[in-house]
């Protein structure tokens, strides 16, 4: 009797990631040409740092969704979002927006390779093609507390952003780690 075993592993492919993928600059999310909200694009031309990466509209509302910017960096922790009832015409936001200096360096003393294989003890990103950014975080996002930030850096799987770990660009230690895992 001749038994046949197969193996089956999942292998990155060599040639298509090479090398790490930088993300910069601002995403080009929604067209701001097709918001055609007056009170929203008011707040968008009041607040240079906010980019719309989502724009819903149904019977009930219209809204956006904003990612935050501080000179050119994502801030990964906030986001702003603007929501217009379309029975009472009220505006409302929610969500927090950068708009003070921050007394820290945008200079990261961790350089990105550092914090790839940081991240690399946290999540398994053997099977992936690994992008990073450079952005912020704020530590006390979701408590109380007066805001804290830290440079930090986003390492995540470039097919796969749900997963994803944050590293402080200055520490080299974990910020936060999302393996896309989600128990029911």
């Amino acid at each position: 009797m001749v038994a046949t075993l197969l193996f089956s592993s999942c292998k990155k492919d060599i040639n298509a990631c090479k090398d790490y993928k930088e993300i910069t600059g601002r995403e080009q999310g929604v067209d701001l040409a097709s918001i055609h909200l007056q009170e929203f694009r008011d707040t968008l031309s009041k607040y240079p740092q906010l980019e719309v990466y989502q724009s819903n509209s149904d019977q009930y509302s219209n809204s956006i969704n904003c990612h935050v910017y501080y000179q050119g960096l994502l801030v990964f922790s906030d986001e702003y979002n603007l929501f217009k009832s379309s029975t009472t015409s009220s505006v409302t936001s929610s969500g927090e927006m950068l708009s003070t200096p921050l007394s820290i360096s945008l200079e990261p003393t961790t350089s990105y390779k550092d914090a790839i294989q940081k991240a690399k003890y946290s999540v398994n990103l053997d099977h992936s093609c690994i992008s990073y950014q450079l952005g912020l975080y704020n530590l006390n996002r979701w408590y109380n507390m007066p805001a804290d930030y830290k440079l930090a850096w986003k390492i995540m799987d470039s097919q796969k952003s749900y997963i994803y770990v944050i590293v402080d660009a200055v520490t080299n230690s974990i910020i936060i780690a999302d393996n896309g895992i989600r128990y029911q």
